[in-house]
């Protein structure tokens, strides 16, 4: 596929970057989701992993707040992520 350059003001050439963007969020959110299998206090697929522009977003409810925060930084530690969204609860605790 590729990115297929088009002819922007001025008869400059402009390359549309979206399909690069979505590449690496892809390969971001692949990364986080493996930096959280490997934390033993994270149980594996319990936090859901999304990823716009580098910013993770992370979803789910989680056994006490050692895992939230264990979540958070694994998250912020992978190359690339510029921030985290934590949309992650504590079991027993209301929103």
């Amino acid at each position: 596929m590729g990115n297929k350059p088009t002819i922007g003001p001025c008869g400059l050439q402009r390359v549309d970057h979206e399909d690069e963007m979505m590449n690496n969020d892809t390969a971001m959110q692949k990364q986080v989701v493996d930096a959280l299998n490997h934390e033993s206090t994270v149980i594996p697929g319990s936090i859901g992993v999304e990823v716009h522009h580098g910013v993770v977003k992370l979803s789910g409810c989680v056994s006490g707040d050692e895992v939230r925060n264990t979540s958070a930084i694994a998250s912020e530690r992978v190359e690339g992520v510029t921030g985290v969204i934590m949309d992650v609860d504590v079991e027993g605790r209301s929103s």
